[in-house]
């Protein structure tokens, strides 16, 4: 028994006890003997069940202890009787994130992410770490608990990107998920709903998990309910190649990471008619959206965004630009879907309001002016941004 609150009361009539000793009994029973030196209640002779006969009596007290071994709570109304709750029975709440710590580290270009208790040991049978979990059944609002009583890590192996981009800093997010029971690691650059449940894509251990919104586990699981336990901010000068720790390991509560990216071009490129415009020069990426190699940026995470975006030829003719929405045109002010007439003394300006995207989908800016068109060098003209406004 490590943990022991004892429940004392004495009547108005009582002196005052100089001291007294507290041991544990060697009986199954297992209760706590209080013995009080100069100490009475009344006359010494009419308390509860005779438990104080004179001086230097002992007293069976109530008592509330806590046995490891058991994992369960000690209750006793008498000193002497007592009665055990399971530890799952009470103290914990949908929202339970019991004694956890987290740890990085990196070797061999590789990262991983371990939870520890909150001493930073190991958890363990006497070092346990407790989270909750929803149902995995959509309408069913109860929620369960899970004992993490053993070492548990996952490890994002080298060359796996996740989505981050060369020398900007990135989060990664760390999840537990409960497979039947058991607890498991997952990451992820994406902020994943934890309502609802999700299924898990295997990091495979070759260098492959390289998406920006999966969620990731060292296996494959489906349909799994899943909590968020932490964030880490990552700067690494080649993606993929972890070679430095995170700048920044919380464990929850914290504040989310923004999804938000700027981009730019003075690159002076021509630009085919129905090829994306490139904007080759990355301002902020907080999660990789944008790849300027191709043109195309992956929205990581469900919900809506707004991009912005303008653009300005080098000579006086027609510049006409398109947002294309997984491949497709989308409106733009209106019904409007190709927009501007442009001289090189301003640029035309797009601003979409995206609405209920979902994560994986994919944005470009494509030249449907129907011929080619060369861009001003200027980087203050040929703007690009990506910002998640909301979910």
């Amino acid at each position: 028994m490590k943990y022991l609150l004892l429940l004392l009361s004495l009547n108005a009539y009582s002196q005052t006890a100089r001291y007294f000793d507290v041991w544990r009994s060697q009986s199954s029973n297992d209760y706590v003997t209080v013995r009080l030196n100069e100490a009475r209640i009344g006359d010494g002779t009419n308390s509860v069940d005779k438990k104080i006969s004179a001086n230097n009596g002992d007293i069976n007290l109530p008592f509330i202890g806590y046995d490891e071994s058991a994992n369960a709570w000690i209750l006793s109304n008498d000193g002497t009787t007592t009665g055990t709750v399971a530890t799952g029975a009470i103290a914990y709440s949908s929202s339970s994130i019991l004694n956890l710590g987290l740890a990085a580290s990196v070797g061999s270009n590789a990262l991983t992410i371990a939870v520890k208790g909150a001493d930073g040991n190991d958890p363990s049978s006497t070092n346990q770490v407790i989270v909750s979990f929803r149902n995995t059944t959509a309408a069913n609002g109860l929620f369960s608990t899970v004992a993490i009583t053993g070492a548990l890590s996952m490890t994002v192996s080298s060359g796996s990107e996740l989505g981050h981009p060369a020398t900007e800093e990135a989060p990664i997010y760390i999840y537990l998920i409960n497979n039947a029971g058991t607890a498991e690691v997952a990451v992820s650059t994406a902020y994943f709903d934890e309502g609802v449940v999700h299924s898990t894509t295997a990091e495979g251990g070759a260098g492959g998990a390289d998406s920006n919104a999966v969620l990731y586990s060292t296996t494959a699981r489906s349909n799994v309910a899943i909590r968020l336990v932490g964030m880490a901010l990552s700067t690494q000068t080649v993606s993929g190649t972890w070679a430095a720790v995170p700048t920044q390991l919380s464990v929850h509560p914290f504040v989310r990471y923004g999804v938000r990216g700027q981009y730019s071009s003075n690159s002076g490129a021509a630009v085919s008619n129905g090829a994306n415009y490139l904007f080759e020069d990355v301002g902020e990426d907080t999660v990789g959206l944008y790849n300027p190699s191709t043109g195309v940026a992956t929205l990581n995470e469900d919900g809506d965004y707004i991009i912005n975006v303008q653009i300005r030829s080098n000579a006086n003719a027609s510049v006409f630009l398109a947002i294309e929405y997984n491949g497709s045109e989308v409106a733009v002010s209106g019904d409007v879907q190709d927009s501007g007439t442009d001289t090189t003394t301003n640029p035309i300006q797009l601003v979409y309001y995206l609405v209920n995207a979902t994560a994986g989908s994919t944005i470009e800016i494509v030249n449907n002016t129907g011929t080619s068109v060369t861009l001003a060098s200027d980087g203050t003209m040929n703007r690009l941004s990506i910002v998640k406004i909301s979910r």
